[in-house]
C-alpha cells in the first residue's frame, strides 16, 4: 500500500528506499549506479501503466503483526496514500499480536475519496478514517466490518 503512490516524477520516500530489483533472470541493487537508476525508473513507469491502463481504483493489503492497537502509521502513509493515488478507496486487512481492538470503530484501516493534496502532506497526513457501517464479531477472535 506504501508504493501504490511511487509513480514517475512522483517519487518519494518508497521509491528512494528500493534499493535492489529482483527478476527471474537477474537482481541489480543500487550500487549499480546508473544502470539500477534507470531500471528503477523503468519498473515505476511499468507500475505506472499497470494501474492506470486497467483503471485501478481499489487497494487491499494484508497486513501482519501489530503488536498493539496503534495502527496510526499504516493509516495516515499506507491506507490512506493508496486511496489519494489510486482516486478511489483502500482497505487493509491486519492480524494484531494484542487483545482484540477495544472498539468496534477503532484502527478501521480504510479509506476512501481521500483529496490528492494529501500525497505532498508528508508527516501532516491526515488519517481519513472510512469509518465502518457495521461492524460484528467472529468466533470472539475477530471483528467483521462493512463499508459502504
Amino acid at each position: 500500500m506504501f508504493g501504490v503512490a511511487e509513480r514517475p516524477g512522483r517519487h518519494g520516500v518508497q521509491a528512494k528506499a528500493i534499493r535492489r530489483i529482483s527478476s527471474q533472470v537477474e537482481e541489480i541493487d543500487q550500487s549499480a549506479g546508473e544502470p539500477f537508476r534507470q531500471l528503477r525508473e523503468k519498473c515505476l513507469a511499468d507500475w505506472d501503466a499497470l494501474l492506470t491502463v486497467n483503471h485501478v481504483s481499489v487497494g487491499l493489503g494484508a497486513i501482519h503483526g501489530f503488536r498493539r492497537n496503534s495502527t496510526a502509521y499504516w493509516q495516515k502513509h499506507g491506507v490512506a496514500t493508496c486511496s489519494a493515488s489510486l482516486g478511489g478507496f483502500a482497505l487493509g486487512a491486519a492480524h494484531f499480536n494484542s487483545k482484540l481492538l477495544s472498539s468496534e470503530s477503532r484502527s478501521p484501516l480504510a479509506a476512501r475519496n481521500v483529496p490528492l493534496r494529501h500525497l505532498t502532506d508528508g508527516s501532516n497526513r491526515d488519517a481519513h478514517h472510512w469509518r465502518p457501517k457495521d461492524t460484528f464479531y467472529f468466533d470472539d477472535s475477530m471483528i467483521v466490518r462493512l463499508f459502504a
